[in-house]
């Protein structure tokens, strides 16, 4: 799952990619019986604990916007580092060379 969650993070290109866009791309039909199924979203303490773990190994961090006007830090989203998506170009490429 680590290496899932990472893999969304390094594809996706959008700025504001946070734990409740991750519950949405994990998440899935709820097949629910007799009722028509529904679409549930994947647990957040899971997700939180894969982002927190790579945060601490230093492959993701908080992407931050300064406002101008009252020196304010805004969260917009998490983003990989440098290291981490060196590492995950050099997986990528080990993938492409095994086919």
């Amino acid at each position: 799952m680590l290496a899932a969650v990472a893999r969304q993070i390094y594809l996706t290109k959008s700025k504001s990619l946070g734990v409740g866009t991750l519950k949405r791309m994990f998440g899935k039909k709820k097949r629910r019986g007799a009722q028509a199924p529904t679409f549930m979203q994947h647990s957040g303490k899971i997700l939180r604990t894969i982002v927190k773990q790579l945060k601490e190994i230093g492959y993701l961090e908080n992407r931050v916007l300064v406002l101008e006007e009252d020196n304010k830090k805004r969260l917009l989203g998490l983003t990989l580092t440098k290291t981490g998506h060196t590492e995950l170009d050099k997986v990528a490429s080990k993938i492409l060379r095994s086919k």
